[in-house]
């Protein structure tokens, strides 16, 4: 019913409550993410930049629930709940959570996990907003450094630490935390309430003021966790090392290529004139000789080439003139004439010989017809 009265983003909501079968049971809002109990696990000491904003949202949350005259008085890891969309809820008010050892929640007068237990609430006193105050300072405690102030297998022990022991700095666990937070974390968990922060206002006040610092400094190197030595009588617990740095990757260029050589320039010779040729005497052509007569020379006698394809030899008759074979040679301007024999039983001459045959033929018939004429008259 309490928790029903609470409707605040960083709480989670109560839907109903209800009784099936003899049992009660609640309905509340369906959540996808981790706890902070989680978180530890998995990745040991939560950095101080990332712990210190998610933490203040349950400061939110919690400190709404006070203001509504609601009193948690079962802080834990296990009971901060990170959601996927980044926001934190606080879960579980003032419902008792069986869970085995020495996180079992005790009924009766003392209500809480005995690891996170407030003085008062182990002496049974009465409690208040501070106890809570108290309960969240172990829950950031483990959240920043990996572990609780105080462990022991007796819960005895451990209640008995709470109300008489001072607790040990966050930075014996983890060096790294800044003296700033590690002064919040250790006033939140004043044996005296009165010592400690009066509500969660001032808690995240507080924080907020050395996380400004903090991020003015900037953020320094994470060093190498050294566990502490055993508890005696108690085995000893690991602890998880922060991961070194990696060394910066240096890339190596691939090796060049010899160099090529460059080529020279070399000046081309510049092209001389040619040397002035001599003059030249241009030949005259000379007149040619003047024409000298020269008688004229008998050539051989040739022997009639014989008719072709049995045509009869037609001889010149001797009554007719006969024009001179030779002539007079005129002497050449460029040297004397070659001259030029045709064969005679070539074609020219054989058809020379049928034309001129065919003449004389035509001749004596012509005759023939005119002495017929003569004596017939």
């Amino acid at each position: 019913k309490a928790q029903a009265r609470l409707n605040h983003t960083n709480i989670a909501t109560l839907h109903s409550f209800e009784q099936a079968g003899g049992r009660w049971m609640i309905v509340m809002e369906y959540l996808e993410g981790v706890t902070f109990e989680q978180m530890i696990e998995r990745r040991g000491p939560i950095p101080w930049q990332e712990a210190i904003p998610l933490f203040k949202q349950a400061l939110l949350g919690l400190g709404f629930a006070h203001k509504m005259g609601v009193i948690h008085r079962d802080i834990k890891p296990s009971n901060i709940f990170v959601c996927r969309t980044g926001y934190v809820k606080v879960m579980d008010f003032g419902v008792a959570k069986v869970a085995g050892g020495r996180q079992v929640t005790r009924a009766g007068t003392r209500m809480g996990t005995v690891l996170y237990m407030s003085p008062e609430q182990v002496e049974s006193r009465p409690v208040d907003a501070r106890s809570d105050i108290y309960s969240l300072g172990i829950t950031l405690y483990q959240f920043v450094s990996g572990h609780v102030p105080f462990e022991s297998d007796s819960d005895f022990k451990v209640m008995n630490d709470h109300v008489k022991t001072p607790p040990p700095p966050p930075t014996h666990f983890y060096p790294h935390i800044p003296p700033g937070i590690a002064g919040a974390v250790l006033h939140s968990l004043a044996k005296d309430p009165n010592q400690r922060f009066q509500s969660c206002e001032e808690f995240g006040r507080a924080l907020d003021a050395h996380e400004a610092t903090e991020k003015r400094r900037g953020a320094m190197p994470e060093p190498r966790v050294v566990p502490p030595p055993p508890t005696v009588g108690q085995p000893p617990r690991p602890v998880p090392q922060a991961v070194p740095p990696q060394p910066p990757r240096v890339v190596v260029p691939p090796p060049q290529p010899p160099p090529q050589p460059v080529p020279q320039y070399v000046p081309q010779p510049i092209p001389q004139p040619p040397a002035p040729r001599p003059p030249q005497h241009l030949a005259v052509q000379q007149p040619p000789p003047p024409l000298v007569h020269q008688p004229p020379q008998t050539l051989p006698q040739q022997p009639p080439a014989q008719p072709a394809y049995g045509a009869q030899s037609l001889r010149p008759d001797a009554s007719r003139p006969t024009y001179p074979q030779n002539y007079p040679q005129v002497p050449q301007p460029y040297g004397p004439a070659i001259p030029v024999q045709q064969p005679k039983n070539s074609p020219s001459y054989l058809l020379a010989y049928v034309i001129i045959g065919g003449i004389g033929l035509t001749i004596i018939i012509f005759l023939a017809f005119l002495l017929a004429g003569a004596f017939s008259d």
